[in-house]
């Protein structure tokens, strides 16, 4: 009889428990997150290539690298950035 509660015990505790679907980052984060994939592709189009996307010659020396960079910089930035909690007014 002790042997047949721990087996109904086991099967109980052998369910997948139900979890809520917390999400690492912050919309916002997520939002600036794509932005900067947007910027590091365009930078990476623009230094693609022999010849230049326009008929200026520091875009690829200059322009791309600098829209590469922030692209980078705004992933690490979006990725760093705390969510901020929202207040609730009625405690106030």
């Amino acid at each position: 009889m002790a042997t047949n509660k721990n087996n109904d015990k086991t099967s109980k505790s052998t369910s997948a428990p139900k979890t809520d679907s917390i999400m690492v980052l912050g919309s916002k984060n997520y939002k600036m997150l794509g932005v900067s994939f947007l910027l590091l592709i365009i930078g990476f189009i623009l230094m693609s290539g022999s010849e230049d996307v326009v008929n200026v010659k520091s875009v690829k020396l200059t322009i791309a690298p600098i829209v590469v960079m922030l692209g980078f910089i705004m992933a690490i930035v979006s990725i760093m950035m705390p969510e901020k909690k929202q207040e609730n007014k009625e405690n106030n």
